[in-house]
């Protein structure tokens, strides 16, 4: 093993070589080049110390154990010595192209991050600043939350009827309506919905509990209401906001043709007309139709007492 080191004084940044030999041809089959830079550093310490900070060079001594070769490239003494040993170390790289190359260990071109310079230090200084002022406005926040007048004009705000209005103009906004997003939602929804201790919570807190008491008279009074429309007009498209009744000019009108896999009866009506003339409900008719296409868990076309959409 060839060791190169040199009688200087401590704290001198170096680059260095690392070869490690073919065992047959005994020529050069994998090389590293790097720089050490660190406080107090000297060459002395290359593979006596300091084992390179790489962790492909780590993961290559335990496959293929020490480097045969270890030599000390070059060392910087003047006053801006580690910048010196930076940009010394990225010139080879660049030069021999190392980072592209299948028999030199380097990833990439240089160059390391000084931390002794000024821009660095000035960086890290206003990284700090930020994690201060950070706990700063945890601080500020506990300290409002305690204060219980604080605390009622906030929230008197965050109900305003202008704050609430442009809560939700944002909502409407950024509301992703992509198909994947709406699975998303919904599966989510019904993993919250479907936990124990939510439902029992929710069994606890409805039970016996009127409409008046659960959201105030006139609320309740609008809710019935707008229910009421709801099921005389039979359907409704929230996206759309509109109804979409029996009569309404929203109606599906699409005709489709009926089988009943029982007496083999064909007819062809929309869906509201099939509905209406065997007397079969709507939702459970609208839910055939949305379906169609489909098969059920058996295999089988979705079927409503006996009858299936043929073709549209």
């Amino acid at each position: 093993m060839n060791i190169y080191h040199q009688e200087i004084p401590r704290n001198i940044p170096y680059t260095y070589h690392l070869i490690w030999l073919d065992p047959i041809t005994e020529l050069p089959a994998m090389k590293y080049y790097g720089v050490r830079y660190a406080k107090n550093c000297h060459p002395k310490d290359l593979w006596v110390s300091y084992f390179t900070s790489s962790r492909y060079v780590t993961e290559y001594v335990k496959k293929f154990g020490n480097p045969n070769v270890i030599e000390i490239r070059r060392v910087f003494t003047d006053n801006d010595r580690i910048q010196q040993a930076i940009d010394w170390e990225k010139k080879v790289l660049v030069r021999m192209k190392a980072h592209i190359r299948n028999d030199y260990i380097n990833k990439h071109a240089g160059a390391a991050i000084n931390y002794n310079d000024p821009e660095i230090i000035a960086r890290r200084e206003y990284v700090n600043s930020l994690d201060i002022t950070k706990q700063n406005r945890k601080d500020a926040a506990i300290k409002r939350e305690s204060d219980e007048s604080i605390k009622q004009k906030r929230i008197k705000a965050c109900n305003a009827p202008e704050a609430k209005e442009k809560r939700n103009k944002t909502r409407i906004q950024n509301f992703d309506k992509s198909p994947e997003a709406k699975i998303t939602r919904s599966r989510r929804s019904k993993d919250i919905n479907n936990r124990p201790e939510i439902l029992e919570a929710n069994r606890k807190r409805y039970l016996g509990v009127t409409w008046e008491e659960r959201i105030g008279t006139e609320a309740a009074k609008e809710y019935k209401k707008r229910m009421s429309d709801l099921r005389n007009s039979n359907a409704w498209d929230p996206a759309k906001g509109i109804k979409k009744g029996k009569d309404s000019p929203n109606a599906d009108k699409t005709v489709y043709t009926w089988e009943n896999t029982r007496s083999k009866e064909q007819v062809q009506m929309t869906g509201i007309e099939f509905s209406k003339n065997y007397n079969l409900d709507n939702a459970n008719v609208r839910g055939i139709i949305k379906s169609f296409g489909k098969l059920s868990s058996r295999g089988k076309p979705f079927s409503v007492k006996g009858w299936i959409i043929l073709a549209k």
